[in-house]
C-alpha cells in the first residue's frame, strides 16, 4: 500500500531586475483576472439571476487574452490559478464560511501567484529554480528538497524580499 504525502518547503529567491518586472507583471494580470471576472459574476448574476462557472469564466479568458496581448506575456497557469481562487472564494461564500469575495488591490503588503508543474517546467538544479516564462533563479535552502514538485508560489512581501513555497509531493511504501 502506498500513502502520498505533501510536503512544502518555503526558500527566498533573489530574482534580477528582469525576472521582478516579470513578477510585478504577472502579479498584476492576476490581479486584473480575478477583479474582471469577479465584476463579470456580478453582472451576470444583477442583470440576469444566473451564476458564471469556472467554465465559463475559462472560456472567456481566453477571448479576453485575444483583445489583451499583454496578458499572453505571463504565465497562463497563473491567470488560471486566479480564477480557481475567485471560484473558491464564491464556494467558501456560499457555504457561509467567508464574506463576499473582495477586490484585489495593488496595496495589499503581500503580492503572489501560483503555478503549476506541468510537463516538468518547474526544475531545480542545485541552488537555482526554474519556473516558466521567468527562467532560472537562484534561492538560499538550509534543507534538501526531496519529492515530485506539484506547485509553486512565488510571494514578493512588504519588505521587497521574493519567496517562493514549493509543493513536493512523495509516496511511501507502507506494509500492514
Amino acid at each position: 500500500m502506498k500513502v502520498v504525502m505533501y510536503k512544502s518547503f518555503v526558500v527566498r529567491i533573489y530574482p534580477d531586475e528582469v525576472q521582478e518586472n516579470f513578477f510585478t507583471n504577472q502579479f498584476g494580470c492576476c490581479r486584473f483576472v480575478f477583479n474582471t471576472f469577479l465584476d463579470a459574476k456580478k453582472k451576470v448574476y444583477t442583470e440576469n439571476g444566473e451564476y458564471l462557472s469556472f467554465y465559463d469564466c475559462s472560456v472567456m479568458l481566453t477571448e479576453l487574452k485575444k483583445s489583451k496581448t499583454w496578458l499572453k506575456r505571463v504565465d497562463s497557469t497563473g491567470l488560471i490559478e486566479s480564477l480557481k481562487n475567485l471560484e473558491n472564494a464564491f464556494n467558501r461564500f456560499f457555504n457561509q464560511i467567508s464574506k463576499y469575495p473582495r477586490y484585489k488591490t495593488k496595496h495589499n503588503p503581500v503580492q503572489s501567484y501560483k503555478t503549476n508543474n506541468i510537463n516538468n517546467n518547474i526544475r531545480i538544479n542545485g541552488k537555482c529554480i526554474r519556473l516558466p516564462k521567468v527562467g532560472w533563479i537562484r534561492f538560499r535552502t538550509h534543507q534538501k528538497i526531496t519529492g515530485q514538485i506539484q506547485s509553486v508560489t512565488v510571494k514578493r512581501k512588504a519588505s521587497g524580499k521574493y519567496f517562493i513555497s514549493i509543493l513536493c509531493k512523495k509516496c511511501y511504501k507502507t506494509y500492514f
